[in-house]
């Protein structure tokens, strides 16, 4: 257990320091002007959770350019082993199973150890993209109601 604690801490160590590559390549891949409301309101020396829904492939660049500070993302598991998952290693990711318990207790773990730590996470609730004609969010998952 402990070298997973150490392993954890490197990990979040080298997220932390290329958090500010990480930002330009997020400010470049949302390619379009993010003007944000009053991010001054965002503490910077605190863990937080940031829960907004999910509606396309940019939800993740946009939200890192608004948020600034470095967030974790709980992201499932299906892009792990492409172009996205890379993304996500680099920027700092916990990977979960969808439908698999085991698999979403482990992530709950590694979520509530980073919160302690005072890290921050990006997750989105409704799990998917939400393309659904007039219906503004899918059921929620309540993870997020949990770690808060």
């Amino acid at each position: 257990m402990k070298s997973n604690n150490r392993l954890s801490s490197l990990y979040t160590g080298f997220c932390d320091l290329i958090h500010p590559i990480c930002y330009r390549i997020a400010n470049k891949m949302a390619n379009m002007e993010i003007i944000p409301y009053k991010t001054e309101l965002i503490p910077t020396d605190k863990s937080l959770i940031f829960v907004p829904n999910h509606s396309n492939v940019h939800d993740v660049p946009v939200m890192l350019s608004i948020i600034k500070k470095h967030v974790y993302v709980l992201a499932g598991d299906e892009v792990k082993n492409d172009i996205n998952g890379l993304a996500f290693r680099v920027n700092g990711v916990i990977w979960v199973h969808r439908g698999d318990k085991q698999s979403a207790r482990i992530a709950k773990e590694k979520v509530l150890n980073l919160l302690h730590r005072k890290k921050s996470l990006l997750i989105f609730p409704e799990a998917t993209w939400n393309l659904t004609p007039n219906l503004p969010m899918l059921p929620l998952h309540w993870g997020a109601v949990e770690f808060a």
